[in-house]
């Protein structure tokens, strides 16, 4: 019951930590932008991309090294307990199609969602900004993933299952506090779903690499490739008919991901109930 409790406030602590030093350090960018004027010679947007391109690096970076040392502390190496392991191109390849065909169904549940809090139109609004800055479409498609990837399926996860061995528990607890963390209630919903998948994969396969690579996807398409696509032309009727064309492609994409990570799963439970009669 301790080693239950204990892994528990780990997880969330370590939830806090990443949250505590965004905050700071955004307080820190904000003290530097008006003591140097800036923030009175900007205008809204200006400041607004700025301050976001200067928090996410200082963010990243302080957080891994702070995570590093944590980690060190106590007794474990950063790279083994968040299973940075090598996978195979196989494995990518379907996590890819896997991600590509989730996204059409987390769509759908964000824009019902949509229609009874509309509040999230302003952060809709907000990713859309970023989206068009190349520098912070970087962070939106690799950085800010890698970093959630490591906080939530590589710290969480791994401090549960390492101390329960119970990876149900782990893996519904990594995704409410991924929810949670996002900070509105359309992001929490679909964020746990998102984080459901990505716990799953990440724990069923042993690599927190699949789990960056479907995150990075999900951030590239959600961000930035179906909102092209929806305004490829200046016809809305054209516009319709190349959404429609990729949310068919994408179910099939879903539908051929489902059935080859059944049959993986399939294989390895096989695998490890051999393993287990073998010891006996």
């Amino acid at each position: 019951m301790f080693k239950f409790f204990n892994s528990l406030i780990w997880s969330v602590a370590y939830a806090l930590i990443y949250f505590t030093i965004m905050h700071i350090v955004a307080i820190f960018i904000l003290y530097i932008f008006k003591i140097t004027g800036y923030v009175q010679s900007s205008d809204p947007l200006t400041l607004y991309l700025n301050f976001n391109r200067a928090l996410y690096p200082l963010v990243i970076i302080v957080s891994i090294l702070l995570f590093n040392i944590i980690i060190n502390i106590r007794s474990e190496k950063f790279l083994d307990f968040c299973k940075f392991n090598k996978t195979d191109d196989k494995l990518i390849f379907y996590c890819i199609i896997l991600t590509f065909g989730l996204i059409p169904i987390i769509s759908i549940i964000a824009g019902f969602l949509n229609l009874f809090f509309k509040s999230y139109n302003e952060t809709s609004k907000a990713i859309q900004v970023l989206s068009n800055d190349p520098i912070m479409i970087l962070f939106l498609i690799v950085f800010i993933p890698i970093m959630e990837e490591i906080v939530f399926r590589g710290l969480i996860l791994n401090e549960i299952i390492n101390s329960t061995k119970n990876y149900r528990l782990a893996i519904v607890f990594q995704a409410v506090l991924f929810g949670i963390f996002h900070g509105n209630i359309v992001q929490g919903i679909y964020a746990f779903i998102l984080g459901i998948v990505l716990g799953s994969i990440a724990y069923i396969f042993n690599s927190i690499y699949l789990s960056i690579i479907m995150h990075c996807i999900f951030n590239l398409m959600g961000s930035i490739v179906i909102v092209k696509i929806s305004n490829i032309t200046n016809s809305v009727f054209i516009n319709n008919i190349f959404v429609i064309i990729l949310f068919i492609i994408q179910l099939i994409c879903l539908k051929i991901a489902i059935s080859f990570f059944y049959k993986e799963i399939k294989i390895n439970t096989n695998k490890d109930r051999f393993l287990k009669n073998s010891t006996v």
